[in-house]
């Protein structure tokens, strides 16, 4: 190997081995489990509840956890559904629930991965539900669609929350006429051109 060739390679090799040594100290950036792999990872749902910290907030009720174990998961909150992006309150509603997570030991009873490799679990803070909490301060609907996979207690307690927070008008219910994010996908869906790539995660 000729001197100019090895001066050439040195710095890449170097970087490769700070690298290698961040991966293994544990200092790498964290990357959330992409929706393909926690898809594969259908099997392997967590016999136990996932505990963790707070990484981000895609929205009002879907955030990345990362693990006590390390491992970085996408999780989407059970029984609810809070504004997309693109409609009124979707942004106080994401900051809400940063608020509630922020700094927090967080746990997530997981219940399944949802068709977009997520996971569907309630998601606590000590003894505070946060799905119900988003609810009741008007940052979300309770998800009807799928209350039959809710216990019948906390289905009850999801549909009364979101009753209170109507006639309070609290957060969302302030508007005259606020529209259920499944109702928007879907009219979003229906508008989209011919050809257009799938849409995002609800």
């Amino acid at each position: 190997m000729s001197c100019r060739f090895a001066r050439i390679v040195a710095p890449f090799r170097l970087a490769l081995l700070v690298a290698m040594l961040l991966t293994f100290a544990g200092l790498a950036p964290a990357r959330a489990a992409s929706p393909a792999a926690q898809r594969g990872a259908q099997s392997q749902l967590p016999a136990t509840p996932l505990q963790g910290e707070l990484l981000s907030v895609a929205d009002g009720d879907s955030f990345v956890l990362r693990a006590a174990d390390g491992r970085v998961w996408q999780i989407r909150i059970a029984g609810i559904d809070a504004p997309e992006r693109t409609q009124p309150w979707s942004e106080v509603a994401r900051k809400q629930l940063r608020g509630r997570l922020q700094g927090r030991e967080i746990r997530v009873d997981v219940t399944k991965f949802d068709v977009y490799g997520r996971i569907v679990g309630n998601v606590h803070v000590v003894e505070e539900d946060i799905g119900l909490a988003q609810i009741h301060d008007g940052m979300a609907w309770h998800f009807r669609r799928y209350a039959n996979e809710q216990a019948s207690e906390a289905r009850i307690r999801y549909a009364a929350a979101e009753t209170a927070a109507r006639e309070a008008q609290r957060g969302l219910w302030r508007d005259p006429a606020p529209v259920e994010p499944r109702l928007f996908r879907k009219d979003r869906r229906k508008s989209a051109r011919p050809g257009a790539s799938g849409a995002a995660a609800p």
